[in-house]
């Protein structure tokens, strides 16, 4: 099954982002729906490629990245552009499954990278908070601040 973010959908994402964040500039993060955004200064593939790059010089695991305007091409269809980095730490992330399997969900960790109707590319990744809380893994706080602080600094390197 294949989701497409429409035309609409994206504006009205561009307009919520943009009254949340005037004036925004490159490395303001706007949190909307669990969801924290940091604009890029780069295309797509290139804030992409730049992410990639930051995160296995970290030593965490990129898995993959998924090209959605394939997976629409597939289905007949062309999108905005847009890439999920699939990435994470084996041992955070070996530790938080432990604690509880249901973690699976949210993890490895994602990055979406996305270019909105007026070409401005955003960097989207879910809040730590949330997940914490989804999951019950309040004894995990500090681990969720080492995630979150980590997706964090990539997205914003990614993006300068």
């Amino acid at each position: 099954m294949t989701y497409a973010i429409s035309a609409a959908s994206n504006l009205l994402l561009y307009w919520i982002l943009l009254g949340f964040a005037a004036p925004l500039n490159a490395q303001s993060i706007i949190e909307s729906e669990h969801t924290l955004h940091i604009k890029s200064k780069h295309s797509v593939a290139l804030t992409v490629e730049r992410a990639k790059r930051i995160a296995e010089h970290s030593e965490l695991k990129v898995f993959g990245v998924i090209d959605y305007n394939q997976v629409a091409s597939a289905a007949g269809t062309t999108l905005l552009p847009a890439q999920l980095m699939v990435f994470g730490d084996s041992e955070i992330d070996a530790e938080l499954l432990e604690a509880n399997p249901l973690i699976g969900l949210d993890l490895p960790l994602k990055l979406l990278v996305w270019e909105d109707s007026r070409g401005v590319v955003w960097i989207s990744y879910s809040s730590v908070e949330a997940m914490q809380k989804r999951h019950q893994l309040d004894a995990y706080a500090e681990k969720f601040n080492e995630i979150g602080n980590l997706l964090k600094d990539l997205a914003q390197r990614a993006g300068r």
